[in-house]
């Protein structure tokens, strides 16, 4: 796989976030129409992107490992970073609490079982436990989307038959268990897993020209998602598929890949530090003015992303290096 290929998914991977916490900043702010707030009320599709771009790294790394070191490595790479997450709440939630008297920005588990689910990650819409940052959910989809994968690594020959499988449970993703006074739903991921798979498939479709895969899961995407979901999966597959970048060790070679390596901690902590911490402080600036708007918030993201930075330096990367030790094989 060619270098400006793996930078092309750092891109898209950073747009997306990014995207995403526009979306978030302006999410509880009363919709007053303008350029700028259109813009950003269509942001929550980076996530839909988020899992083509998963479903497509799965398949360049799927005949390289193990099933149990793939799951065991996929989860060192990203279960420390959600703890440090939980930390960075706790911390953002403390400090609006000793500001202000009062804590507005999120409920904070309530019981020792709902603090003890949330560490486990087991929070909605895996469980009725609601999560204490609004991008958990998301992350608890692409959990069981490895566990899954892993389980269709088993065996070569049942590979796409266990790949596919998924697809004739969409009808009971609602099915759900009660086990100890809460509703355990472990079916909760299969109404984006062909989202998920539409990545895996575009791959076979570009390096094994196997298309019915890709077909099957284009369809189920077309009929299961709204309209402008539909057109962010199908941007994404367009720009994974044919967009080139012609780096060839620039400057701007350098930031694509710094982007991409900060994508996951800037989903993880945006919403603490930019959502229930930062946009606090322009309420003045909505007030004054669409461009103001647009100032502030791009103040906001800036921070935003700085903070990622420092996030990744320190949980992030060191969970990266511990992923590879586990698996051995390649950075993605």
């Amino acid at each position: 796989m060619r270098v400006n290929h793996l930078h092309q998914l750092d891109l898209l991977r950073f747009l997306a976030s990014v995207y995403v916490v526009i979306f978030h900043m302006n999410e509880p702010v009363v919709f007053n129409p303008s350029w700028w707030t259109t813009f950003c009320k269509f942001g929550y599709l980076g996530v839909p992107v988020f899992f083509v771009i998963s479903g497509y790294c799965m398949a360049l790394i799927e005949n390289k490992s193990t099933p149990f070191r793939f799951l065991l490595a996929r989860l060192a790479r990203i279960y420390p970073p959600y703890l440090a997450s939980l930390l960075v709440v706790f911390i953002c939630v403390l400090g609006i609490k000793l500001v202000t008297g009062v804590n507005d920005a999120i409920t904070l588990p309530q019981s020792i079982g709902s603090a003890l689910m949330t560490g486990l990650m087991l929070v909605s819409p895996a469980t009725s436990v609601q999560g204490i940052n609004w991008v958990y959910w998301s992350l608890i989809v692409e959990v069981f989307f490895y566990i899954w994968f892993s389980i269709c690594l088993t065996g070569q020959k049942l590979r796409l038959i266990l790949l596919i499988l998924p697809l004739f449970w969409i009808n009971a993703v609602d099915w759900s268990l009660l086990v100890s006074g809460y509703s355990i739903k472990p079916l909760c991921w299969v109404i984006h897993y062909p989202v998920f798979l539409l990545g895996y498939a575009l791959f076979r479709v570009l390096h094994y020209r196997s298309w019915w895969l890709f077909i099957v899961t284009a369809a189920l995407s077309i009929y299961l998602n709204e309209v402008f979901k539909v057109g962010a999966i199908f941007l994404a597959l367009v720009f994974i598929a044919f967009f080139r970048l012609p780096l060839n060790g620039s400057r701007f070679e350098s930031v694509v890949s710094w982007g991409g390596s900060i994508s996951y901690s800037l989903y993880l902590v945006h919403v603490p530090i930019a959502c229930y911490v930062m946009i606090r402080f322009r309420e003045e600036a909505i007030a004054l003015g669409v461009f103001s708007h647009f100032l502030a918030d791009l103040c906001i993201v800036v921070v935003t992303v700085c903070m990622a930075r420092a996030f990744y330096l320190l949980i992030e990367k060191p969970s990266h290096q511990w992923s590879r030790l586990l698996s051995g094989k390649m950075k993605i």
